[in-house]
């Protein structure tokens, strides 16, 4: 029951799916067949081979249960029990699925993306890092690509708080099931992705830096709040030297967060990927010249989709008004699309790589700022200063 509990729930994919596993293992009629590229609860189609697998488990049986007998519960597929006529890769070649499309869909969805051929991941959807890579890449790009995630501690953080695991992780996975389509070069480029000498102690000495200013401000403001509320008679000097640290440490996090130093010029977007000094904590100020392809998300979204020609790149739009973001989506983000434009912002990783922007420009002379990065300084400024005060006060 517990394996029929999982193919519903995790191995479903659709609710015709569902729908299948539902009435194939609790119909007394039996097991239904179906197309394994499209498990619904249709009839085989006359002159397809049967079974398309030779190996076979049964459902044990209580005595006096012949139809429970009958019951296959469990079929493993593989390329050496497959009766399907076998590629030039070894791999089976299943015939197009009446239900799911015609052959010429089919074959147009298993196209490879020149990006992830260089890891040898049939289809787009293995592509690494949220899609800063674009067509034509080496393979020494995509394992550069790939070197935050196996270098840096916050990769391994974001992970423990994420639905999915990380890119390399996923591929690694890929490659040791044997399915169809799994990588068949990831060993080189997991080698060629491998930290380099220095590379993993350095990251991990800014993650313990980086960690304790990401979390220790809003901990110390969070408890001067909560000790002047609860104990203001004895906790006046705890609260003044809490609100001293919250001020001092957010201070820090604003300056690593949004540097106002002058923005790196970067003449490929993809070459940011291979940034290790990025991070949740630490942006790097750039500047990237590029074509704004889109916008991500529904229709009020107001950030970017930023496109040169090596790749993709998303440009995220914060500000700290309520309802400002919405409306500059509503009202002002469409004036740039397909407009050359000139971003100067600051790129982060989280794990995926975004830039936040600071400020856009187009070629037809639109403007758009963020204040995102102001009310962070102005807040920690303000917390540092009504300590210090608070401070003088009590000495």
């Amino acid at each position: 029951m517990g394996e029929f509990s999982c193919k519903v729930m995790f191995g479903a994919g659709c609710w015709r799916r569902s729908a299948f596993w539902v009435a194939s293992w609790s119909s007394p009629a039996g097991w239904w067949r179906h197309c394994p590229r499209c498990p619904s609860p249709r009839r085989w189609p006359s002159g397809w081979p049967w079974p398309p697998s030779s190996t076979w488990s049964r459902r044990g049986s209580s005595p006096g249960s012949s139809r429970r007998r009958s019951l296959p519960a469990r079929r493993t597929v593989t390329a050496a029990t497959s009766r399907w006529p076998r590629s030039s890769r070894g791999s089976a070649r299943r015939p197009a699925c009446p239900w799911s499309g015609s052959a010429s869909s089919t074959t147009a969805n298993r196209t490879r993306s020149p990006s992830t051929g260089a890891l040898g991941i049939a289809g787009p959807g293995g592509l690494p890092a949220a899609g800063l890579l674009g067509p034509g890449l080496p393979p020494e790009r995509v394992a550069a690509a790939m070197r935050w995630e196996n270098t840096s501690p916050w990769a391994r953080w974001h992970e423990l708080f994420a639905t999915h695991p990380l890119v390399v992780h996923r591929s690694a996975a890929l490659e040791r099931s044997g399915l169809p389509g799994a990588p068949t070069r990831w060993r080189a480029v997991r080698a060629a992705a491998a930290a380099r000498p220095g590379e993993r102690a350095a990251a991990r000495g800014r993650f313990l830096v980086e960690l304790p200013i990401h979390l220790g401000g809003w901990a110390c403001l969070l408890g001067a709040l909560t000790v002047a509320r609860h104990d203001p008679g004895v906790g006046g000097l705890r609260t003044v030297a809490a609100l001293v640290a919250a001020g001092l440490l957010l201070v820090v996090r604003a300056a690593l967060r949004s540097p106002l130093g002058a923005p790196e010029p970067v003449d490929e977007a993809a070459s940011l990927l291979e940034r290790l000094d990025a991070g949740p904590v630490g942006a790097v100020p750039v500047s990237l010249r590029g074509r704004i392809i889109g916008r991500g998300g529904y229709v009020a979204s107001p950030d970017f989709v930023l496109a040169d020609d090596s790749g993709i790149v998303p440009i995220v739009y914060h500000q700290p008004f309520p309802g400002a973001r919405t409306l500059f989506g509503l009202t002002g983000a469409d004036d740039f699309v397909d407009e050359e434009v000139l971003v100067t912002g600051w790129f982060l990783r989280a794990p995926g790589p975004y830039v936040e922007l600071r400020s856009i420009a187009a070629a037809s002379g639109r403007t758009a700022r963020s204040w995102q990065f102001v009310a962070r300084y102005a807040l920690s400024l303000v917390v540092l200063v009504v300590g210090a005060v608070l401070l003088a006060t009590n000495l």
